[in-house]
């Protein structure tokens, strides 16, 4: 077998390493969870003007849907949503 990609190579031989300090744990869910208000107010932001309109149907598009998805994902810390 000829040689494969270098940087495929190195991750199986296992020299990547992640660098994670536990000290920064934290800081970095606390900023992700800060992060989530700005999805969360666009949600609001759109549903605060369907409301007025009186659309409030198109807020299940997913546009919308996704931002408040979004916001609860970062929220909760949930790497899955």
């Amino acid at each position: 077998m000829g040689k494969g990609i270098p940087a495929l190579d190195r991750w199986r031989r296992g020299t990547f390493r992640v660098i994670f300090l536990p000290a920064m744990a934290w800081q970095l869910d606390t900023r992700f969870r800060l992060i989530g208000l700005l999805p969360l107010t666009f949600f609001l932001a759109q549903a605060i003007h369907y409301w007025r309109v009186g659309g409030m149907g198109n807020l299940l598009w997913m546009c919308n849907v996704g931002n408040l998805l979004l916001s609860v994902g970062l929220f909760l810390t949930l790497r899955s949503v």
